[in-house]
């Protein structure tokens, strides 16, 4: 019996057909080996932060969140517009959102007469508003970190995350040419509102003929409604998407002392969020409006939220 020829089997071996991949196949191969790449990086964010926490071992992040005015030619210093204290427990417990009214009557250190909040950032920068804050008489806590933007920051980071929803309580119309300033927003709940409206949202303070004229009080409830909204927007997977954006918006805009690191973790941290406000009554002293403040209760607020 003849036995057969070897080189023909392995010939015949040599010259099978490789298994043919489709481009399906491929594709999910690549999907599954990018999905093996995010977890792996998730796993090492989440191993960083439990071995080298952001904030070492403090229990609570206290931030200063400053909101600067437009700047006018004639003007050698921005002025705070929106003064709002975030506290933050980093283990669980949410967030509160501390709301300072703007024309808040209070004494600037080392001055004699009394003044606006809002002259602090204009005179002393970051500096001189942590040590107004400091004052015994006052808040009596430093705020070290802080986050500083103006109108070109907010309308940047609003555009980066595709808008935000709020709901506007009035119909809203106002120009001012001198600052470029041009507000245009009908009443209505749960708008869609890109960067240029949004910012006309948190500045509106009455129409053209005078009429809806609002108080701090009533902006101040905006600044928090935005960023409440904000925050459920980027904790949303298009929020989540749109990271590299909005990182890169502030990287352009926002001054700060936080690390990335550090402002991941408020985040993910301030998930929920109580919103409160320095409680004060409107008056004219001195043919100067100012809003004179309960700054003992505002200290039980804050004690609280920082406990």
């Amino acid at each position: 019996m003849a036995r057969p020829d070897k080189s023909i089997e392995s010939k015949a071996f040599r010259q099978s057909p490789r298994p043919h991949f489709s481009w399906f196949g491929r594709l999910v191969r690549a999907f599954g080996w990018l999905c093996v790449c995010i977890v792996l990086a998730l796993g090492a964010f989440v191993l960083s932060f439990i071995l080298f926490p952001p904030f070492g071992n403090r229990s609570t992040a206290r931030v200063m969140m400053v909101g600067l005015d437009d700047k006018t030619p004639d003007e050698s210093a921005q002025r705070s517009d929106s003064l709002i204290l975030l506290a933050t427990k980093l283990h669980g417990g949410g967030a509160t959102l501390l709301s300072v009214p703007r024309d808040a009557r209070v004494r600037l250190p080392g001055e004699a007469h009394s003044a606006k909040i809002n002259a602090a950032y204009a005179k002393g920068k970051q500096t001189l508003l942590e040590e107004t804050l400091a004052e015994p008489e006052l808040l009596h806590d430093h705020i070290t970190y802080y986050l500083i933007y103006d109108s070109a920051s907010v309308a940047a980071i609003v555009d980066a995350i595709g808008g935000v929803y709020v709901d506007v309580p009035r119909d809203m119309n106002y120009d001012d040419s001198w600052s470029g300033l041009h507000i245009h927003l009908d009443k209505g709940k749960h708008q869609l509102l890109i960067g240029k409206d949004i910012v006309g949202f948190l500045r509106w303070r009455k129409n053209n003929d005078g009429s809806g004229a609002s108080d701090d009080f009533e902006r101040t409830e905006r600044q928090r409604q935005f960023l409440v909204a904000f925050k459920d927007k980027l904790t949303s997977w298009q929020g989540i998407c749109s990271l590299p954006k909005i990182y890169s918006a502030c990287k352009q805009t926002v001054n700060t002392n936080l690390s990335l690191t550090q402002l991941l973790a408020l985040g993910w941290s301030s998930r929920q969020i109580t919103t409160e406000t320095v409680p004060g009554t409107p008056r004219t002293i001195g043919g100067v409006s100012y809003v004179v403040c309960n700054w003992g209760q505002a200290r039980k607020l804050w004690a609280l939220a920082i406990q």
